[in-house]
């Protein structure tokens, strides 16, 4: 049972706040396989039994990622995961104990005369795509006709012109999904398999194998830094008590009234580790010469400055920890640690290589559609020429009225802006995950030319599934400022800090 809640739209789908969602929803989690060598042709689909087989599937997809190459026309054994072929592609006498046929609607007619269809029948499952939302009913009051338009689906074939940089007059029917794939009252449903009831029986005991189970909002990052959070808490009042002492002497008050407080809080609410992770990070940085900044509320810890996270005294400028840490707070400190543009990509493979492949990725995120870029894009789409693209680009109202083409284009760039309809996966700013276990229990993984593996879901997600972020940020003005210091040591002889 996965319980479905997000926070951030609780309002508009009546969700609750985590631990206490509005529903409770079975799901069947997989992925479809598509080869870019084939058009995005389907090869098969994989379904999570459970948890392990969702590690499975998510690293299968993230090897093929890594490695650039094509799925294999028949999918690997992948434990706890069920396989779906596309009908047509395999013979039923060719599958294994896990694989199965899926029969769409438009497969029906074929499968109607498919001799095979007796002798295995329990290898068939209706197979029902949903991709859009339902189309819209448009009434003309003058004529009274209604009109069903297919605005998704519209969108959809625009977007694939995009991708292939075509025009929409000549996509290829095989490059889009059909414009009936929304979704059905069950019903409705049943009423298309109606032929073959036993499709529907066979795809509802293939969805009972399947579930899956998350706990949102539960703490996902690495637990512990040593091996214990007993361990870890003894270590870190170790290292803050050498900090404390080059920072504040012996003053026994600063102790009492701040570090002790921040330490019980640290350790009541379970980011030892969090603490300690900083701290080695930055202890290897200093280890090698990298210089970095640590800030934002971060300089509200008196911890942080006694293990040399931040270099902001929070007791003189009187700042109060609260801001950064205090017991009502859910999600983690956020330390925000600065390094030099050409340092960075070691920062990255400590981490790497310390934690190892299986338990660090870089936060991806969804780069969105823009006004005036996807203008562009639909103009080109729609064939029209530079100079009136440009005109639609700036805005020229009497060129829009007059044109229904430029209607159209305007129309659906606003369409594709109003529901942030992703353009590509990027990288987040610095976001760097840590995770307690396998990546590969959450998401699979991108890799994209910097050859680190990127979380498909952006921070928004990651947090809903009880992933925080570490933020390692690249600062082009601290490599200047460093070359400047050895300047002027090399041109003056003086040592600047």
């Amino acid at each position: 049972m996965l319980r479905v809640c997000d926070e951030n739209k609780s309002r508009e789908n009546g969700l609750t706040k985590y631990g206490k969602p509005a529903h409770d929803l079975t799901l069947a989690v997989g992925v479809e396989f598509r080869n870019k060598e084939t058009d995005g042709v389907m090869q098969y689909i994989a379904l999570a039994k459970n948890n392990q087989g969702f590690e499975a599937i998510n690293r299968f997809l993230s090897y093929h990622n890594r490695e650039d190459k094509p799925f294999p026309a028949r999918a690997p054994e992948m434990e706890e995961a069920l396989i779906v072929y596309p009908f047509g592609k395999v013979e039923p006498e060719q599958l294994k104990a896990h694989e199965y046929i899926g029969v769409t609607v438009s497969d029906l007619h074929a499968f109607t005369m498919y001799k095979a269809r007796e002798d295995y029948a329990f290898k068939f499952v209706a197979l029902y795509p949903v991709t859009f939302l339902p189309p819209e009913i448009a009434r003309n009051e003058k004529t009274k006709k209604e009109k069903v338009i297919y605005r998704d689906h519209n969108t959809h074939r625009l977007l694939r012109c995009i991708a292939h940089n075509t025009l929409l007059s000549k996509l290829p029917t095989h490059l889009e999904a059909c414009k009936e794939e929304y979704m059905l009252p069950e019903e409705e449903l049943k009423k298309q398999f109606e032929q073959f009831p036993e499709l529907i029986f066979n795809a509802q005991t293939l969805l009972q194998q399947c579930s899956i189970e998350c706990k949102l909002g539960e703490d996902k990052n690495k637990k512990y830094f040593t091996h214990s959070a007993k361990e870890d808490l003894k270590y870190l009042r170790e290292q803050t008590q050498k900090g404390f002492a080059r920072r504040y002497g012996d003053n026994p008050t600063v102790w009492k009234t701040h570090i002790e407080k921040e330490l019980t809080i640290i350790a009541k609410k379970g980011f030892t580790a969090y603490y300690l992770i900083a701290f080695d990070l930055i202890r290897f940085a200093q280890r090698n010469s990298y210089d970095f900044v640590g800030r934002g509320s971060g300089a509200n810890s008196t911890v942080a400055y006694c293990l040399g996270i931040t270099n902001v005294d929070p007791i003189e400028l009187d700042l109060y920890f609260e801001r950064f840490l205090n017991e009502e707070r859910v999600s983690p400190p956020d330390f925000d640690i600065d390094f030099s543009w050409d340092n960075r990509d070691a920062i990255y493979e400590y981490l790497f290589h310390k934690y190892g492949y299986d338990h660090v990725c870089l936060l991806g995120t969804h780069v969105t559609y823009q006004g005036k870029s996807i203008i562009r894009e639909l103009g080109k789409v729609f064939g029209l020429p530079k100079e009136e693209i440009d005109n639609l680009v700036e805005g020229r109202k009497d060129k829009i009225e007059r044109d229904h083409i430029a209607q159209k284009v305007m129309g659906y760039a606003d369409y594709i802006i109003s529901k942030e309809l992703p353009a590509n996966i990027s990288i987040h700013a610095g976001g760097v995950l840590i995770t307690e276990k396998p990546i590969y229990q959450y998401t699979a993984t991108e890799f994209p030319p910097k050859s680190l593996p990127v979380s498909q879901f952006e921070m928004h997600a990651a947090e809903d599934f009880g992933l925080y972020k570490f933020d390692i940020l690249s600062q082009r003005g601290l490599g200047h400022i460093k070359d400047t210091v050895r300047q002027v040591k090399k041109n003056k002889g003086i040592d600047v800090d």
